[in-house]
């Protein structure tokens, strides 16, 4: 009897045992609602990661890429820019008056030049007149000329826009990886006293080594995201710039040189900072799937040993995005056949 109550004793223990790991473990495995519910450090990092691998700088650039321009309003970047409206507005009068001017004045060394060459008939004076008023009405329009421009690009823009939102993105890859960081972040012991300062004494090295560790990949994300902006903001300045500016750029329409004069040039340089606002997003949006192909490779197996590698792996992407923005106006001129 004694045998039998202790081989049942023992079975008894033995299972005992395994609920316990089993418990255990499952105590140890995080849930999506733990990694939302997260707060101090934990929070601080996946915030981090949030900024550094999210889609939001995605959505930052669309709103910087769209120009939105009517007749008393000039939207850029998710602001309303009314005052600034108003100043463009008058410094564009002002370069329409000094355009219409030159219109004439090189139109009248033109007709001069051709009387003293003996070059003066019908058919090629009637073709200068028709260039002239054709000038003429396209220095009254060209500023919305260059915001129509810069709105095709704005169009292509919101095209790969749309694309993007149909392709897989990084929010599953990412969770995966917050749950894995919360798991190595806090360990949870059960209740009382001792269980609460060795959970504490595992869990704040634990949490100030990720954040130390994510803190120079971040910094760099930071910069990465400010130098587009500034790409992004420096497009709008200059297509502005052009657009105050386009009736000068027009006002060589009569100088006879077709596709090679001074109006044909600037006009491409407009198409071709329109067409960089789609080329950076072209390029945010492919790096943006290789982001998630790297963050897919990594997220199932991710541990403190590769977690860092997977970072880095995804900041090189950053960089080289950063390195395509500060080329898309000349990668426009090269598709254009300008350089």
């Amino acid at each position: 009897m004694d045998k039998i109550c202790r081989f049942y004793g023992k079975r008894m223990a033995f299972w005992c045992l395994v609920a316990w790991i089993v418990v255990g473990m499952a105590a140890f495995c995080a849930t999506e609602a733990d990694v939302k519910d997260a707060e101090g450090l934990t929070k601080q990092i996946f915030s981090m990661i949030d900024e550094m691998f999210g889609s939001q700088s995605l959505d930052k650039t669309e709103d910087l890429l769209i120009i939105n321009f009517s007749e008393n309003s000039l939207r850029a970047g998710g602001y309303s820019l009314s005052n600034m409206t108003t100043a463009v507005r008058l410094m564009y009068k002002t370069m329409q008056n000094l355009g219409v001017i030159m219109l004439i004045i090189f139109f009248g060394v033109g007709l001069m030049e051709d009387i003293s060459f003996n070059q003066v008939y019908a058919e090629k004076m009637v073709k200068k007149f028709m260039i002239f008023v054709v000038g003429v009405v396209l220095i009254g329009k060209s500023m919305d000329l260059v915001y129509g421009i810069a709105n095709v690009g704005s169009a292509l823009v919101q095209k790969i826009v749309d694309t993007a939102s149909t392709s897989p993105d990084t929010k599953t890859e990412l969770m995966e990886l917050k749950i894995a960081i919360y798991e190595m972040c806090n360990q949870d012991s059960g209740d009382g006293i001792t269980s609460s300062v060795k959970d504490a004494l595992h869990n704040i090295p634990a949490q100030l080594s990720f954040l130390v560790q994510l803190l120079i990949p971040w910094i760099v994300a930071k910069i990465c995201n400010v130098i587009v902006s500034v790409g992004c903001w420096s497009r709008f300045l200059e297509l502005t710039l052009m657009a105050i500016l386009s009736p000068v750029m027009l006002s060589d329409m009569t100088g006879g040189h077709g596709m090679s004069g001074n109006a044909m040039r600037g006009v491409k340089n407009v198409i071709a900072i329109s067409l960089s606002g789609a080329i950076i997003m072209l390029s945010l949006y492919l790096g943006h799937e290789i982001q998630v192909a790297v963050m897919g490779a990594y997220a199932n197996g991710i541990d403190e040993s590769n977690l860092m590698t997977a970072v880095w792996s995804e900041i090189a992407v950053s960089v080289v995005q950063v390195g395509m923005v500060m080329r898309s106006n000349s990668l426009a001129k090269q598709a254009l056949g300008m350089a």
